[in-house]
């Protein structure tokens, strides 16, 4: 069944691509969220991330099966391809000055096991916008809520 939910991943807008891994794999920690940090032979300027809350269970099982000098193969969004990879396309000011350096991944396979597919990429990324929305709606409704009841304490 067909949602009318808006998609967050065009498919048209990802590019899939081979990589030779040349970083140790772990997951690095950061005041915002916990996130694989991965360097890859062809491109080692570049910082391939991807937020471990997608990879849900299968993070440590992706962390033991990939070794240095493994292929994946990852998808990334076409501008960073274009722009950055095969620099067919020309750099914006934005570009070279935000995050120039950062490719962000939506999916991985390595020797045709998915750990990440598009697919559920795009469904724990539409999860995780539909919590949001029910705690910032929930939080709304308290403080609405509490001006009500101060107001009514206060007459």
């Amino acid at each position: 069944s067909e949602t009318n939910t808006a998609k967050f991943i065009d498919d048209n807008q990802i590019v899939t691509t081979e990589l030779i891994v040349t970083s140790g794999l772990k997951i690095k920690r950061s005041k915002s969220s916990d996130y694989f940090n991965l360097k890859f032979i062809d491109h080692p300027e570049f910082d391939f991330l991807l937020d471990a809350y997608y990879f849900a269970g299968n993070a440590d099982e992706f962390i033991d099966e990939v070794n240095y000098g493994d292929t994946l193969t990852v998808s990334i969004s076409k501008e960073d391809f274009e722009k950055k990879i095969a620099q067919i396309k020309p750099l914006t000011f934005n570009d070279k000055s935000f995050n120039y350096y950062t490719i962000n991944l939506y999916s991985i396979i390595h020797n045709g096991k998915s750990y990440l597919s598009l697919e559920d990429y795009e469904k724990i990324k539409q999860e995780k916008n539909n919590s949001s929305f029910w705690i910032c709606l929930s939080f709304g409704l308290f403080l609405f809520m509490s001006g009500i009841y101060v107001r009514i304490q206060n007459q």
